[in-house]
């Protein structure tokens, strides 16, 4: 897949790209500790981590490649988030209810993968658990989560509205009550030592 964005992209992104490379973020082996100026763990590899030591393997690894002070930007799923997916497309409903409310672990997507979900609290812990300073959190998909989507084109396409809803957006992402119920979470972290 990532070589079909980088081709559909063009020559200029294809220049830029110095590999693209398959493996397992629970073994970064193949890179020098310190290598990595930032670090972007996103779209939730974490969650698909059910066991925590793999979870704490991965974290530990993410710390390894990291440059000191590099900004190390990780994002999961959220476990409470995902009650109100589970009600917003009945589809997941099954799934949700009760194995998530009961486990934390459910099965997500297209292949059906197991899926850990996050509690806010237990996310920073193990990321503070692996060497990580967890610097700042936001809630990824906020307020905005699941609005119609006829009114969110209308609202875009509004050129008053839309600037004013961006704003409202930035200033509420990382407030403790929009964290708690986005669909996936967002850490901005550095090595702690």
């Amino acid at each position: 897949m990532a070589h079909q964005k980088i081709g559909a992209a063009g020559p200029d992104v294809h220049a830029r790209v110095e590999a693209v490379v398959e493996g397992s973020i629970t073994d970064l082996g193949r890179f020098a500790d310190g290598e990595f100026d930032a670090f972007l763990c996103l779209v939730g590899p974490l969650s698909h981590l059910v066991d925590k030591n793999d979870r704490a393997q991965a974290t530990a690894e993410l710390r390894r490649v990291a440059a000191p002070n590099a900004p190390i930007l990780i994002s999961v799923m959220n476990r409470i988030g995902a009650y109100r997916s589970a009600v917003q497309w009945p589809d997941w409903f099954p799934g949700v209810f009760p194995s998530l409310v009961e486990s934390g672990v459910t099965l997500v997507g297209p292949g059906r993968a197991p899926t850990w979900f996050f509690l806010l609290d237990e996310f920073c812990t193990e990321l503070e658990d692996g060497g990580l300073d967890v610097r700042h959190v936001y809630g990824c998909n906020g307020i905005g989560a699941h609005l119609d989507e006829e009114n969110l084109l209308a609202l875009m396409d509004d050129g008053e509205r839309w600037p004013a809803w961006q704003d409202v957006l930035l200033q509420t992402c990382d407030h403790p009550n929009v964290i708690g119920v986005s669909n996936h979470i967002l850490a901005f972290a550095q090595r702690a030592y």
